[in-house]
């Protein structure tokens, strides 16, 4: 059972996750006694892409704070959204996504899981990076 108690996490700390994003500290089960809540934040810088990937059994949710954010996703990475501030997205566990900076400043994505980390049950998908960019 997790710890009565509140943490405070201060910025700083960044680290790169396997999605190639910088990802702040964030709460996480490292930083707190969280054990099936990450909630983090991923700044891209103009042209950032993330690696193509999906979170195993986690679902995960995503609020654009700030930005353009192109958001691609589906097995064959058929489905497309473009995000802007004050947008959320939804991913449903298991399914294969990828986000980029579509805009001309950086972006800043908030980001949650249902994980203890935000590095839990990821799984590249490399095969779907190379058809997205044979797309782009």
């Amino acid at each position: 059972m997790a710890a009565r108690t509140c943490v405070v996490i201060r910025r700083g700390g960044e680290h790169e996750g396997a999605q190639r994003l910088s990802y702040a500290t964030g709460v996480t089960s490292v930083t707190a006694a969280a054990q099936a809540l990450c909630l983090t934040s991923a700044e891209m810088p103009v042209g950032a892409r993330s690696a193509c990937h999906l979170h195993r059994g986690i679902e995960s949710a995503g609020f654009v704070a700030s930005g353009t954010v192109d958001f691609w996703w589906g097995d064959r990475l058929e489905e497309h959204a473009v995000l802007e501030a004050g947008d959320f997205a939804y991913i449903a566990p298991d399914v294969p996504h990828v986000v980029a900076n579509a805009g001309d400043v950086p972006a800043l994505i908030v980001v949650a899981h249902s994980a203890a980390t935000d590095q839990d049950g990821i799984e590249q998908l490399p095969e779907l990076d190379r058809l997205l960019s044979e797309r782009r």
